[in-house]
């Protein structure tokens, strides 16, 4: 789940008013309404046309392939072991934010490992580059490309593309994007299980107005789930989703209201928020400010998080370095950093629905 920044340089039109809200993670609510899915045949070979969304979403305005984001993905008992269901990087290159390669995070060992060594989808070969990753139960890691910008009037320079973490195979233009009022921003992905005995998910997207999708959708009603549209201000937004049902998010460069008068004690730094979001209604459940992470500000970089076993990894890669990872535990309140010379470039991190939801013993 997550991208290098686009939008640097905010950070001086805003405050943040508080620093932390509400810590702690409660119980999401299960479901949100079935706008925005479709339904068929799995994306692997798929073709024809499908019209996506409902009248309150709308469609895309473009063929899509018919695909199915759930059918056929078995229940969370059929997972396999806790090791079979790592947390997912995706890396991406210097120069143009090509896409490297897609790494495996082991959260009880804290190493890395080559899952797809290069990534070669085609057609991404000149001035592609990748934003986000999300994975799904049937092991395909699904991620979005973005090519040099056209302007609104021609948002479709986004890709989402579907590698098979097996074989390393990548299938191209699997699903209609949303369309966003942020056309040149990246968007935040995440699979979510539908509810906490569900075999089935669903794939969320989220744009930089933090509005929240499904493929196909259109921002026009959104669906606002951080506190208020006005007055905030921030680089990038994340997803990531758990095999019970829950969404989590992390914002970077988080600021507050704008008429927030910064004091000596107050002084307004921009922070690295994390919220357990509620799908069903525009509001956060829960939220805090991880206080250990320093926000990027102006710099250049790259972030990720992901929820595995009960705690939250993020992944934080300054100037598209080597990725430090900080380990988030719930119910103690505390992030730790645990790795600081992981693999460089990371941007976007995948985890199943089938990962656990409580830290493996030993």
């Amino acid at each position: 789940m997550r991208k290098s920044l686009l939008v640097a340089g905010v950070l001086a039109l805003g405050c943040n008013g508080g620093g932390s809200n509400t810590s702690g993670f409660d119980s999401g609510t299960e479901g949100m309404p079935s706008t925005g899915s479709s339904t068929g045949t799995n994306p692997t070979g798929a073709t024809g046309t499908t019209t996506v969304g409902s009248d309150s979403t709308g469609t895309t305005g473009r063929d899509a392939p018919i695909f199915d984001l759930g059918a056929g993905t078995g229940t969370i008992d059929l997972c396999g072991e806790p090791e079979d269901n790592p947390i997912y990087l995706l890396t991406r290159g210097l120069e143009t934010g090509e896409a490297t390669s897609i790494q495996a995070f082991d959260p009880p060992t804290l190493t890395f490992s080559p899952a797809v060594a290069a990534i070669q989808c085609e057609g991404t070969e000149d001035d592609w580059g990748v934003s986000s990753m999300a994975v799904d139960r049937q092991r395909g890691a699904w991620i979005t490309w973005s090519a040099l910008h056209d302007g609104p009037d021609d948002p479709a320079y986004k890709r989402l593309d579907r590698i098979d973490l097996d074989t390393g195979a990548c299938e191209t233009d699997v699903a209609a994007l949303p369309t966003t009022e942020q056309w040149g921003s990246p968007l935040g992905m995440a699979y979510v299980s539908d509810g906490a005995d569900s075999g089935n998910e669903t794939l969320y997207f989220v744009d930089t107005g933090t509005y929240l999708h499904t493929i196909g959708s259109k921002s026009s009603p959104g669906r606002w789930w951080t506190l208020g549209p006005e007055g905030r201000t921030f680089s990038g937004v994340e997803l990531t989703g758990s095999g019970d049902g829950r969404m989590f998010s992390l914002i970077m460069n988080y600021t507050g209201p704008f008429d927030f008068e910064c004091t000596a004690e107050m002084p307004c730094p921009p922070t690295v928020r994390l919220a357990e979001v509620d799908r069903a209604g525009p509001s956060a459940i829960s939220m805090l400010d991880l206080t250990e992470i320093e926000a990027f500000g102006i710099d250049p970089g790259g972030f990720a998080f992901a929820h595995w076993g009960g705690h939250i990894w993020v992944f934080i890669s300054r100037d598209f370095g080597a990725t430090e990872v900080f380990d988030h535990d719930p119910e103690t309140q505390t992030t730790t950093r645990v790795v600081d010379d992981g693999a460089p470039g990371v941007v976007g991190a995948g985890v199943s629905t089938c990962a656990p939801l409580v830290l493996p013993e030993g």
